[in-house]
């Protein structure tokens, strides 16, 4: 009860009353279950009012707390989201949170693609190809597969961007002059001239 009305007072904007509920809500949640939820909740709380350390300090008592479980991958999704707030984002440290919540859950796919964003910030090609290789794997998408061809060209090595770019099996002009470039960098020239 006392996290339903902390979430609509936060609704409401009445943060105040929210927060105090919010800690009400923490006090009396006897079950690991409520507790995860009342420490998400607040944690998201927190993240929305710009109260970034406050929702660390949530995330990080919570998890102290309870034995790390796949399910806790968000909680390492939240703070990796943290360090990427901000004037001065921590991309070091929000990898980090990636990592382990990855550990956990490595099948978590907005993870995972929040990793791709920051490793592609950071202009960490090598890094990124193994996990643009799994978003693939767990929900393909031409425009990625595109992206990592791309990467993978860009990095010196055609064949894995050949076999890529030829998996997409498109029947467009560009397509067709996008293989003969491989294949002709290849030296694969009589493939390229087909």
């Amino acid at each position: 009860v006392n996290l339903s009305g902390a979430r609509a007072l936060s609704a409401l904007k009445k943060d105040d009353l929210a927060e105090k509920m919010f800690t009400e809500a923490s006090k009396t949640a006897l079950r690991s279950w409520a507790q995860e939820q009342t420490a998400y909740a607040q944690a998201v709380f927190y993240i929305q009012n710009n109260k970034f350390a406050h929702a660390l300090t949530q995330i990080d008592q919570f998890l102290e707390k309870n034995t790390p479980r796949s399910k806790h991958a968000l909680f390492y999704f939240l703070k990796a989201t943290i360090h990427l707030n901000g004037l001065y984002p921590n991309h070091e440290a929000a990898l980090a949170e990636l990592n382990k919540g990855l550990d956990l859950n490595p099948q978590f796919d907005r993870a995972l693609k929040l990793k791709a964003l920051v490793l592609e910030q950071q202009n960490k090609k090598d890094e990124l190809v193994p996990v643009l290789k799994r978003i693939i794997e767990m929900d393909p998408q031409a425009a990625l597969s595109k992206r990592l061809v791309s990467l993978l060209f860009e990095l010196g090595r055609l064949d894995e961007a050949y076999a890529t770019l030829a998996q997409l099996q498109e029947k467009t002009a560009d397509f067709q002059y996008d293989l003969a470039l491989l294949s002709w960098k290849l030296k694969h020239n009589h493939r390229a001239l087909n």
